[in-house]
């Protein structure tokens, strides 16, 4: 087995393979991507380090909502910060963002969002991370 890293143009190879449906919204001037292949030269795992912008945490209070001037206010600072990036990650944790975001052309990505820490969590967070009952 040997271990190596995709160039860009080599993307292509990962067609069969769910990360390969990432890739067109991930800028490569930020991932990398890894392959294990096998001693035949057969691809055996996949894995990819992305790196996206990501917003997050609209809220608009009820009686401003259907109005423009709170989202318009928020959407002008959230582009100017994003400066020309070509995308941004975002998530929806209700049905009604769900359908804001669609309405938006917001386009829904092949998995489900987890946080993966690498470290230990400061005490305390994993209680702001799930619902209550």
């Amino acid at each position: 087995m040997t271990l190596r890293e995709l160039a860009v143009e080599d993307w292509g190879l990962l067609e069969p393979y769910p990360l390969y449906r990432l890739l067109p919204f991930a800028n490569p001037e930020f991932a990398r991507v890894f392959v294990v292949v096998n001693d035949e030269g057969a691809i055996i795992g996949v894995q990819g380090v992305l790196s996206w912008l990501h917003a997050e945490g609209l809220f608009v209070a009820p009686e401003h909502r259907g109005k423009a001037a709170v989202a318009r206010l928020l959407r002008h600072a959230v582009l100017e910060c994003l400066g020309d990036a070509q995308g941004v990650m975002t998530g929806a944790d209700t049905p009604e963002m769900e359908g804001i975001l669609r309405k938006m052309g917001a386009i829904e990505l092949p998995m489900r969002p987890f946080y993966l820490p690498l470290k230990p969590l400061p005490e305390g967070i994993e209680s702001h991370m799930t619902e209550e009952d």
